[in-house]
């Protein structure tokens, strides 16, 4: 037992060194402001075209105004839009006083309807529009709503699932399962998607660009009928015609390896695509159809199926992995991490969680794998494993923006390494269903015994929290605050079988303090103790591996002496007391 306890302090110590080589700031930076082109304003005037000014734009959608109020005259106003530098340009709406243009280019035909509102239905800018206005007020503002991508644009398209992003076809480790037969159906692949209306999808995932195209759902459907499998993409991310640029690709695991499926504009072996508007969203936006004869796949009943999609609707550039946590259950570690999506520009997508199975001499035997994603923050994964119900529990704060952020938990079955079993996530702390909001950071767990569990976290920036919880979604107590003159800091909970008691503590306007908690719940007046001033970040563990110890072991960055330092801790009838210097 202690070569393990051994292992596990190398391991936390190793993780963060080999796995995030890059040194991520605390909060995610914002949404870049930089500014690849501009689209130059201007009027005809006295049958001359009088420069107006110009207005940057990045890859992100936005709206900006020119003050044109000085240069119109009479009630028509004829305004052109070109770009000045940076690669392609789109346009979703243009206002004068807060009123549609009533002709494009001339007519009012497709353009003119994609810019009578902002709706993500864009129209490349190219040559340039030209707009007539009536003029319905002497303000002469104009609105323009756009953005103008840079010249050099990433080549790493949107895999699914997600882990496979970045890789490569022989790279690839993470598929969904299509059972033949399961689906039964005919698509005639020629890029119109009728045969799929009310048809559920395989496959429905949000998703965040990194190229500034709309964030939003990407479908996948599967069918087959007696010679072909049929795949069905509906692309709602990629809202841009790019001609040869944009493709979809399947990936399907067979006995001769991966095979790898491409449809694009000039590849049309496989399928087909289509630039149109469908029941989804409101924009037109890309779709695939892919025809794929099941002779291709060989004699399976089961298919292991894998998609991208690129249309200069890319993927974030960065994906990294922090805030680590392990635990040793049933002869394995579960490694489990936040996994951080980030944009070229430094701008944060999203993260999720996700784990990575380890052996007991600590080699990774397992792919990572994805634990939980929705459309905001998941962070700061605990785990542990629980021994009555032979699962791990893991436990995350959920991020949900203004609304708050509260506490999900799963549990994770490795007794099929090849496919842990991630079970329905649900709510831990009991604030989601309480009046006002709340902000639930930093879970510890530390498993007690007879399948119970102890769950402490930070709420509100400011309070040690804590519960009795099980891995069946049933909580043995209500919340209790662990007692503190000050704002407490950074939980750690620990269980010592001896006393039958948990140990936590915490960090309090840089001092270390700690507080028993008995098994019942019951958190005593006279479990309290202060430990050390002038410290940071603690961790507890216990010191009974030969079962004659009866200790916490507390240990601590103290920062005026820029060194890490530890204390003993030893329980007389739950009352804790210092041992040693």
């Amino acid at each position: 037992m202690k070569r393990v306890f051994i292992f596990v302090l190398i391991l936390m110590m190793i993780i963060p060194v080999q796995a995030f080589g890059d040194v991520l700031p605390q909060e995610l930076p914002k949404k870049e402001k930089s500014i690849n082109g501009v689209f130059e304003i201007a009027a005809e005037i006295d049958n001359q075209w009088i420069k107006l000014g110009e207005l940057g734009f990045g890859k992100f959608q936005e709206t900006k105004e020119i003050d044109c109020g000085n240069y119109l005259k009479g009630e028509d106003a004829l305004i052109r839009i070109t770009q000045n530098g940076g690669g392609a340009s789109y346009l979703d709406a243009v206002f004068l006083d807060g009123v549609q243009a009533v002709k494009a280019n001339g007519s009012e035909g497709k353009v003119l309807s994609k810019l009578s509102k902002e709706d993500l239905d864009v129209t490349p800018v190219e040559d340039g529009i030209t707009l007539e206005f009536k003029v319905s007020g002497n303000n002469g503002i104009l609105s323009v709503t756009g953005r103008i991508e840079p010249v050099d644009i990433s080549k790493e398209p949107l895999q699914f699932p997600l882990l496979n992003t970045p890789k490569n076809k022989d790279d690839i480790k993470e598929f969904y399962t299509y059972e033949i037969n399961s689906n039964f159906g005919t698509v005639i692949a020629d890029g119109n998607i009728e045969e799929i209306k009310g048809k559920d999808p395989l496959v429905e995932e949000f998703r965040k660009t990194g190229s500034g195209h709309p964030f939003g759902y990407v479908y996948f459907w599967v069918m087959n009928d007696e010679e072909n499998l049929y795949v069905t993409m509906d692309v709602t991310v990629d809202n841009t015609y790019d001609g040869d640029k944009d493709y979809g690709k399947v990936y399907i695991n067979t006995s001769e390896g991966i095979k790898e499926y491409k449809v694009s504009v000039p590849e049309t072996k496989w399928g087909n695509t289509s630039f149109t508007y469908t029941d989804k969203v409101p924009y037109e936006h890309k779709v695939y159809e892919f025809k794929i004869p099941l002779s291709e796949l060989g004699n399976q009943d089961e298919i292991e199926i894998a998609f991208a999609v690129y249309g200069t609707a890319v993927a974030p550039d960065h994906v990294y992995f922090e805030d680590p946590d392990i635990a040793y259950g049933d002869d394995y570690y579960l490694s489990v991490f936040a996994c951080y999506v980030i944009s070229g520009g430094g701008y944060g997508m999203g993260s999720y969680i996700c784990g990575e199975i380890l052996d007991e001499n600590g080699n990774v035997i397992s792919d990572k794998f994805l634990i939980y994603k929705n459309y905001t923050y998941n962070k700061t994964p605990t785990v542990a494993y629980d021994e009555e119900h032979e699962c791990f529990l893991v436990v995350w704060s959920e991020e949900i923006g203004e609304e708050g952020t509260y506490l999900k938990a799963c549990t994770v079955d490795i007794s099929d390494i090849d496919n842990p079993i991630i079970g329905a996530p649900f709510s831990v702390s009991g604030n989601d269903n309480m009046p006002g909001t709340y902000f639930e950071y930093y879970p510890d767990l530390a498993y007690g015994e007879n399948g119970q569990f102890l769950l402490v976290w930070q709420q509100d920036y400011s309070v040690v929290h804590g519960r009795l919880i099980n891995s069946q979604g049933t909580m043995t107590t209500e919340n209790f605050s662990l007692p503190s003159d000050e704002y407490q800091y950074s939980p750690k909970a620990c269980y010592d079988f001896h006393n039958d008691a948990y140990i936590v503590t915490w960090e309090s306007d840089n001092s270390i303090e700690a507080q028993i908690v008995k098994s019942s719940g019951e958190v005593p007046l006279d479990g309290f103790i202060s430990i050390a001033e002038n410290g940071m970040y603690p961790h507890v563990s216990t010191n009974n591996y030969d079962d004659s110890e009866n200790q916490f072991f507390v240990t601590w960055f103290d920062y005026n002496e820029n060194n890490i330092k530890g204390q003993f801790i030893e329980l007389d009838q739950h009352i804790p007391k210092k041992v040693g210097s």
